[in-house]
């Protein structure tokens, strides 16, 4: 059989789905932990696909397009201009979620005294910005929700900020040789099974690194970027086709809450995100209306909808708790596009075009 098209002939960065696709996970996040902070029975859609927590598949469609993208980014883009452009594009909307966590929902819910919270507490929440710093609690606040979180949903930023400062060098090592990096994601994966095998999926105590990234989740999440990595790597040799696709989706729906899942996922799932986001022109035409709001739905999600939860008196079923706490959560990650991301990713061109030109 003779493929006409590749993933790398069929790429355009200017027109694509990657952005409707990133809006959908983000979504499809604060929906699944709707469900969870409400202290309720499970998402319906963690039900329906039957592959796991919803919520998580939902961060590994980040993880790949990360991957994919990010991996472009590092091929074409000095260190430092990489590492800038990776730093814009994180820090912005994570320091305003943080302030927002820490000046407005804490001050309003803290069960105590609250000038002495704010000269106690919030300052120390501050360190959450640095993305290593991140903890989930905010002292008093959210502290009789069934989930006492803040804002669990940054787990995943650590992991991720870790893998952008690792993939240049992985690029270097690799250069010339694609083979390393589809055999470090292969590690990756057997890995990530040991460890559930060994029991080790369930936080083991002191399996950390920087204190921040756990062992597993950062070997769950780095297979599904790694297999973004590689698919760029050989987005040359890899077909766009869409009978790959759909044998990718019924295997998926055929082997779901099966002992074989979890290794159908880490590949067949790469493969159908990168085709969604290819397969159309959705997310540019979305993007040039409204913005980029996916990554300050992610950053807002879990504190506003744990607002919900406590203002209901933990009485709100998990859809209610969603559709109470998105409008708000929508306008704050309009807010955060408009005046805090869109303009730091002006800087990140400019800073571009200033080493382009030798400046």
């Amino acid at each position: 059989m003779t493929f006409t098209t590749t993933l790398g002939g069929r790429f355009d960065p200017a027109s694509n789905n990657f952005d409707a696709v990133r809006l959908a996970a983000a979504l499809l996040v604060a929906y699944c932990h709707a469900y969870a902070l409400a202290g309720g029975p499970g998402d319906p859609v963690s039900t329906l696909v039957a592959l796991g927590y919803g919520g998580t598949l939902a961060v590994a469609v980040f993880f790949v397009l990360s991957g994919f993208l990010i991996a472009r980014s590092a091929e074409r883009s000095a260190l430092s201009g990489y590492l800038a452009a990776r730093a814009l594009r994180i820090l912005p909307a994570l320091a305003l979620a943080t302030v927002f966590e820490a000046f407005v929902l804490g001050p309003l819910f803290f069960e105590g005294n609250v000038p002495w919270y704010l000269r106690n507490i919030a300052p120390g929440h501050l360190w959450n910005m640095l993305v290593f710093g991140e903890d989930p609690y905010l002292a008093g606040v959210f502290a009789h929700n069934p989930v006492p979180f803040v804002n669990g949903a940054l787990w995943s930023l650590p992991i991720e900020a870790l893998l952008y400062l690792l993939l240049p060098f992985l690029l270097i090592v690799a250069s010339g040789r694609r083979w390393v990096v589809l055999a470090l994601w292969a590690a990756c994966v057997a890995a990530e099974r040991a460890a559930v095998s060994y029991g080790l999926a369930d936080d083991a105590p002191g399996a950390l690194l920087f204190n921040q990234v756990r062992v597993y989740p950062a070997l769950q999440m780095a297979s599904y970027y790694l297999a973004g990595v590689v698919l760029w790597l050989f987005r040359d040799r890899v077909p766009f086709d869409r009978g790959m696709a759909w044998s990718c989706a019924l295997l998926l729906f055929a082997v779901r809450g099966g002992i074989a899942a979890p290794l159908v996922l880490k590949l067949c799932l790469p493969y159908l995100v990168l085709y969604i986001g290819m397969a159309g022109t959705v997310g540019t035409r979305l993007k040039s209306r409204i913005g980029d709001w996916s990554y300050g739905i992610y950053v807002f999600h879990f504190p506003v909808l744990g607002a919900v939860v406590a203002l209901g008196g933990q009485a709100l079923p998990g859809q209610a708790v969603f559709l109470y706490g998105i409008p708000v959560v929508l306008g704050l990650a309009a807010f955060s596009w408009h005046v805090v991301e869109a303009p730091a990713l002006r800087v990140r061109q400019r800073l571009r075009r200033t080493a382009r030109m030798g400046v």
